[in-house]
C-alpha cells in the first residue's frame, strides 16, 4: 500500500489493460471474419454491385407503403388497442422482404430482390428478420417499450425513461444507420452487416408481381 492508502501500481498497468481490451477486441472480430469466410466458401451465388440509389428509392418506396398500410391497420379497434402506428409501421418494414420471393414492393418496383447465398433461392422468413432486425431491431424494441410504458400510470418513471428511449432511438438513427448505409455503399458486394450475418444478399431481377407470398 502507499501512503495515500492507495495500492500500488505499476506505471504500464493502463497499457496493459488497455492493450488487453485492443487484443480482446481484435480476437473478436477475427473470429467474426473468420466465421463470415467459411460462410462465403460454400456459398454459391455472387453477390452483386448495387448502385445505391436505386437501393435508396426501393426503401423509400417500402417505407411509404408501410406508412400507408399501418394507417389502415391501427383503424381495426382492437389493434389500435394494444400496438402504436410506429411499431405497425416497423414490423412491416423488418417483414417486407419476404414478400414477391424476395423482392417486396420497393426493390420489386425497382427490379432487385433478396436471395440466400447459399441457395439462390428466396429468403427463408428466419433470414429476412435477422437480414432487416440488425437496423430495425433496436427502434423496434425501443418503440415497444414506449407502449409498455404508456400502460404504466407513474408519470414520474414513465416520463423520463421515455424522455432517454427517444434520445437513443434519435441516437441510432444519426448515427448507426449513417455508418451501415456508408459500409453498403463503400463494398464491391454492397453487402450491410444483416446481409452477412442472414447469409443473403442482392441481385438484379425482374419485376414480378405475380406471387405475393413465396411457395
Amino acid at each position: 500500500m502507499t501512503r495515500s492508502g492507495r495500492p500500488n501500481r505499476k506505471p504500464d498497468d493502463g497499457r496493459r489493460g488497455s492493450e488487453a481490451g485492443a487484443s480482446g477486441l481484435s480476437g473478436k472480430l477475427s473470429t467474426y471474419q473468420n466465421w463470415v469466410n467459411q460462410r462465403w466458401a460454400i456459398a454459391v451465388v455472387e453477390p452483386e454491385r448495387i448502385e445505391p440509389g436505386r437501393r435508396l428509392m426501393a426503401v423509400g418506396i417500402d417505407f411509404g407503403a408501410a406508412f400507408v398500410i399501418s394507417m389502415f391497420i391501427m383503424m381495426i379497434p382492437l389493434v389500435n388497442r394494444v400496438l402504436t402506428q410506429n411499431l405497425v409501421l416497423l414490423l412491416l418494414l423488418c417483414f417486407r422482404d419476404y414478400f414477391y420471393s424476395g423482392r417486396g414492393l420497393g426493390k420489386n418496383i425497382m427490379g432487385l430482390k433478396v436471395v440466400d447465398i447459399f441457395t439462390g433461392q428466396p429468403p427463408g422468413l428466419k433470414q429476412v428478420l435477422v437480414r432487416n432486425l440488425i437496423y430495425l431491431g433496436p427502434l423496434l424494441v425501443m418503440e415497444a417499450l414506449q407502449r409498455i410504458l404508456s400502460f404504466i400510470p407513474l408519470t414520474q418513471v414513465t416520463v423520463p425513461v421515455g424522455a432517454c428511449l427517444n434520445f437513443l432511438a434519435g441516437l441510432y438513427v444519426l448515427v448507426i444507420l449513417p455508418l451501415e448505409c456508408y459500409r453498403s455503399y463503400q463494398r464491391d458486394d454492397s453487402m450491410r452487416l444483416g446481409d452477412e450475418i442472414a447469409g443473403t444478399c442482392l441481385l438484379e431481377s425482374e419485376t414480378d408481381f405475380s406471387g405475393f407470398l413465396p411457395k
